[in-house]
């Protein structure tokens, strides 16, 4: 799983498309992955950082 992450008032308008066109031609070629769009621009906060991708890496990365 692939999870992508950018914001809708990112200041480099590229990143969004880039994102939105790497998130189909993931899913085109039958890569699993996950797209998020939030408000805001370049820099994550604290809390998307503690509520999105700490659990996303727990669920992939750990080892049991």
């Amino acid at each position: 799983m692939i999870h992508i992450e950018y914001g809708t008032y990112d200041l480099y308008p590229w990143i969004p498309q880039g994102c939105v066109y790497t998130a189909k031609v993931l899913a085109d070629a039958g890569i699993p992955n996950e797209i998020v769009a939030f408000e805001g621009g370049h820099a994550m906060t604290q809390d998307q950082v503690q509520d999105r991708m700490v659990p996303f890496f727990q669920r992939y990365l750990s080892f049991q």
